[in-house]
């Protein structure tokens, strides 16, 4: 099913389709929403549910916040969690997350409890619920917490659901995902303006790379190199990437490090098949144990991905590819946050050459690379 889901992607993106499936999509969200807007009308009215509660209120014993999608959009929603912390500090936070990202809030001051099973959310009796990202789905979750007042976004299906909605205008007006999800936290009253991101590093995830390290003798400039992404189009060249790791490792003392998950394990065989200079590899990690090996690192030279953020999150300096241009997935929303980085961007990831990105590591490295 998943080999099927990734060949409909490719077709879809092939032929240019995502356009017209796109308005297509966003015709049947608009369709389902007004339906649930008069059912949910009538309920009230035949009072079954309670009237819409959109009052500030100064306290709220039990808030629960919704961010269960994937690794980068938790990264980069976690000033949007500190902000709801320093608004109700006294209050109980449950954040609710994909099993699979647990590791990067596992000791996230902002929050009680970690969520990772939706049935959780029934076991509590929530005031606040907020979902920091568009979708039914987590719309539909904040309804099924009991809160009184659920803040979520409208444009992907569930508006319904909530007692208030945040119009999602970003294909009008870009907004980058940390601003989104932070303008959640701002209709409770949020102070939003402290972007800077937080990941939690855990001591399982500092002892794997003390030894990953030991054992590799690393010592020096550390390049951590990820190839992969979830979409094909998202990806630069593994020919790219192999020749611009030969380059760095052949004029400069630096170690090349090849990190993907299991999924990807092709693509770093054949990346490091084709290099002369062999990196280490590192796959199928924890998450913790990402973010540790990233920590230590010198840098990171990638697509703009999960790990790119993570990298951000540690502050580490970052030089991001990217082939997109006015699409959702392109760096108005999704690039580096982060002291220093480079973004190396052209129309179309093919036009990128070794030398575009290679220049790159030079500016942001400057005589640290030597």
């Amino acid at each position: 099913m998943s080999n099927l889901r990734k060949a409909l992607k490719r077709m879809i993106w092939v032929l240019g389709l995502g356009k017209i499936i796109g308005i297509s999509r966003r015709c049947k969200y608009a369709f389902i929403d007004a339906i649930g807007t008069v059912f949910f009308a009538i309920l009230r009215i035949l009072k079954k549910l309670p009237k819409k509660k959109t009052s500030d209120g100064n306290f709220f014993k039990n808030i629960l916040i919704v961010r269960n999608d994937r690794v980068g959009d938790l990264i980069l929603s976690t000033p949007a969690l500190r902000a709801v912390r320093n608004k109700y500090f006294n209050s109980t936070i449950h954040l609710l997350v994909s099993k699979y990202a647990e590791d990067l809030v596992v000791n996230n001051s902002s929050i009680d409890k970690i969520l990772t099973d939706e049935k959780e959310i029934l076991n509590t009796k929530y005031d606040l619920a907020i979902s920091l990202s568009a979708g039914y789905k987590q719309n539909e979750l904040l309804f099924k917490s009991r809160a009184e007042r659920r803040i979520g976004f409208s444009g992907f299906g569930g508006g319904f659901f909530l007692t208030e909605e945040i119009k999602d205008e970003r294909r009008k007006n870009p907004q980058h995902e940390i601003d989104f999800s932070l303008s959640a936290a701002q209709k409770v009253g949020a102070d939003i303006n402290n972007k800077k991101l937080e990941i939690s590093i855990t001591s399982a995830g500092e002892r794997f790379a003390e030894k990953f390290y030991e054992n590799n003798n690393l010592k020096g400039m550390i390049i951590v190199v990820h190839p992969g992404a979830r979409q094909e189009n998202l990806r630069w060249s593994r020919k790219g990437f192999a020749e611009l790791s030969d380059l760095l490792s052949n004029r400069f003392k630096v170690t090349i490090i090849l990190t993907g998950t299991l999924e990807e394990k092709e693509i770093i065989d054949a990346i490091a098949k084709q290099m002369k200079n062999k990196p280490l590899t590192c796959l199928d990690l924890k998450l913790t144990e990402l973010v540790s090996i990233l920590k230590r690192a010198s840098m990171y030279i990638g697509n703009i991905t999960g790990p790119m953020h993570i990298a951000c999150a540690v502050n580490i300096p970052v030089v991001a590819i990217t082939g997109l241009f006015n699409s959702l997935d392109d760096i108005r929303y999704w690039g580096p946050r982060c002291d220093n980085y480079e973004i190396v961007r052209k129309q179309g990831l093919e036009s990128i050459i070794v030398d575009d990105v290679y220049q790159a590591v030079l500016r942001l490295a400057g005589k640290n690379v030597a």
